[in-house]
């Protein structure tokens, strides 16, 4: 697969962290790539950073809006829009490549020429670089339903940068979903891209995800619009199930679905506002007896504070 041309994306906003996501992506053993980076209208030094590696296979576009302001999955596509090689690749403006990623990803696609879909196992640094944590391995190939049931029952781990995809397959799906600050929109892009052909993974670490204070992913502030998040994502993943052929394997996918709902709403609700958590539970969505524990917790904690 010398010859095939992969494009690397980074849709890019925060620039503390750019060079070291830029290095990695053009220091591949595997060299024919096109890099694209998307300045969604940062005001941090974004073009300076990415024009200052002065590599011919860079290309580098500014948004005349910042499209991710509500939806960072937005400028994914942006990325995609642009896309000219076979394959695609997206990297978080955080995160990081090992050298071999490319290599390793087109050696799977050559593997299961069917499959349009590549992932990578990652490990979880923090802002120096540590190793904080390692992503569960999971099997070579597995069918969308089984990676889908993994997933939401807390048995895998994922971010949107340990992937390789055919591009003009996504393209023709409609590239990434689009969710309210992009919550939840990782997991659906997957399923979408992944339902009819599966997934094939690598054991090997090959991606550095970064948990840092500027991770979009650890921003709780806005508990609404994550709710918005989780119920598309409960209507989405609803209607997989309803074209499921098997019974077990509904009910299967029900439960998990049950399940990550449970656990993200209790995550959620831990980081809102009393106020936000009773216009949740008002609006509905979810089972009201989920909010009880949580609501005793807080108001509990709440006292505490006042009393001290």
């Amino acid at each position: 697969m010398s010859g095939t041309l992969v494009t690397i994306a980074i849709p890019a906003y925060k620039a503390t962290f750019l060079k070291e996501a830029i290095s990695s992506a053009l220091n591949q053993t595997y060299t024919n790539i096109e890099l694209i980076v998307v300045d969604d209208a940062s005001p941090e030094s974004i073009e300076e950073i990415t024009k200052g590696f002065n590599d011919s296979r860079i290309r580098y576009y500014r948004n005349a809006t910042n499209l991710g302001k509500d939806d960072p999955s937005k400028n994914w596509n942006k990325c995609l829009e642009y896309a000219k090689g076979e394959y695609f690749a997206l990297l978080c403006d955080d995160d990081t490549y090992e050298p071999t990623f490319v290599e390793e990803m087109l050696k799977l696609a050559n593997d299961y020429p069917d499959v349009k879909v590549f992932r990578a196992r990652a490990r979880t640094i923090d802002e120096n670089n540590n190793i904080v944590n390692l992503y569960p391995s999971a099997p070579t190939f597995e069918t969308c339903f089984d990676y889908m049931y993994q997933k939401m029952s807390g048995f895998r781990r994922q971010t949107i940068s340990e992937f390789l995809y055919v591009t003009n397959y996504i393209k023709a799906l409609g590239g990434y979903t689009n969710t309210p600050r992009a919550w939840t929109a990782d997991s659906l892009s997957i399923y979408k891209f992944a339902w009819k052909n599966g997934i094939v993974s690598t054991v090997n670490i090959l991606i550095n995800f970064r948990d840092s204070s500027e991770n979009i992913s650890s921003i709780y502030s806005d508990a609404l619009q994550k709710r918005d998040a989780l119920l598309f994502f409960k209507k989405e993943i609803q209607h997989y199930i309803q074209n499921l052929a098997e019974q077990n394997q509904q009910q299967l996918l029900k439960n998990a679905l049950y399940y990550f709902m449970y656990t993200e709403i209790i995550m959620l609700c831990t980081h809102a506002s009393i106020i936000d958590i009773a216009k949740i539970v008002i609006q509905g969505g979810f089972p009201r007896k989920w909010f009880l524990f949580i609501l005793v917790k807080k108001i509990s904690s709440f006292s505490k504070k006042g009393a001290s």
